[in-house]
């Protein structure tokens, strides 16, 4: 088994009511003091990851500054693109895409972004490319296992929730969204063959 703890980021400097995801926001001075304080306070990790993203990147460079891994930071544990709709107010979004949306969260895409589904299995590729390049490490699945120190991926809300569905193997048709709030982490135990089921 595979101990993953998915962090989310400190709240982003954004304006309430406004769709974000894949943009590139920094994250707001109180909160990223108040995260960073918040994960020093947690187990340190054998392997820290993050999403490329300044409001995930730098939270995981500070922690690798004040004693947990030097992050491994990859593309595709980016954050959910909604597409036409990024940086849009959720209340000038057409109400019929929002309602197809909500009927099938986990597989629709919005016009030129990405389902949950997709981001998923792009964050489970990515997760499983950096934990084999760690290969050579002696004793790594034990060090990553329940018992051991684990993962620790800094990323995002979409991220979190898709990996917690993805790797417990459920079809797509039966997700079902959950709150995740900014700093909070989630504990997984997945088997290490879910990261190469797809």
């Amino acid at each position: 088994m595979l101990k993953l703890r998915l962090i989310r980021h400190p709240k982003p400097q954004v304006d309430m009511g406004i769709c974000y995801g894949a943009t590139d926001l920094p994250a707001e001075e109180a909160a990223f003091s108040s995260t960073l304080h918040h994960c020093l306070l947690m187990p340190r990790p054998h392997v820290l990851i993050s999403s490329p993203l300044q409001r995930c990147r730098r939270l995981a460079e500070a922690l690798g500054e004040r004693g947990w891994p030097a992050p491994l930071v990859h593309e595709d544990l980016a954050e959910m693109n909604f597409g036409e709709w990024e940086m849009r107010p959720w209340k000038a979004i057409e109400r019929a895409q929002i309602d197809a949306w909500t009927g099938d969260i986990g597989r629709f895409a919005p016009p030129g972004g990405e389902s949950v589904q997709q981001v998923a299995e792009r964050a489970r590729r990515s997760l499983a490319a950096l934990l084999a390049s760690h290969a050579d490490d002696q004793g790594l699945r034990e060090r990553l296992s329940p018992q051991g120190e684990g993962v620790a991926v800094i990323c995002h809300s979409g991220v979190i929730q898709g990996l917690h569905h993805e790797l417990q193997g459920k079809p797509w048709e039966r997700f079902k969204p959950f709150k995740i709030d900014y700093g909070e982490a989630l504990e997984l135990h997945a088997p290490w063959t879910a990261l190469h089921h797809g």
